[in-house]
This record gives C-alpha cells, sequence and structure tokens, in this order.
C-alpha cells in the first residue's frame, strides 16, 4: 500500500466517525442507510412482497 492510499484512508475513516465516540456520524450513517435500502431494493424485496 502506496503512502498516499494509506493517507486517504486516514482522511476517509477521520471524515466519516466522530472523533470522541468513534461513532459512524451523521453523514456517514446517512449514507450507510441509504446503501442498505438500495440493496434491499435489488435483492431482499421480493421477500416481503405479499403473495396472492
Amino acid at each position: 500500500m502506496t503512502s498516499f492510499k494509506r493517507i486517504e484512508m486516514e482522511l476517509q475513516e477521520h471524515a466519516s466517525r466522530d472523533a470522541l465516540t468513534g461513532l459512524f456520524n451523521r453523514r456517514a450513517g446517512i449514507q450507510f442507510i441509504e446503501d442498505l435500502l438500495q440493496q434491499g431494493e435489488t435483492s431482499l424485496l421480493p421477500l416481503f412482497r405479499r403473495r396472492e
């Protein structure tokens, strides 16, 4: 791994987590939820549709 890539990954980590708690910040949390919903639309949604 190049030093540039390592620094880039560290910056991404700092940008997405709260410095005090280490939890995802609001922006990262919303992105995570949107990604889950998008995955659900393509793979999980048929499981929850009503059958007639």
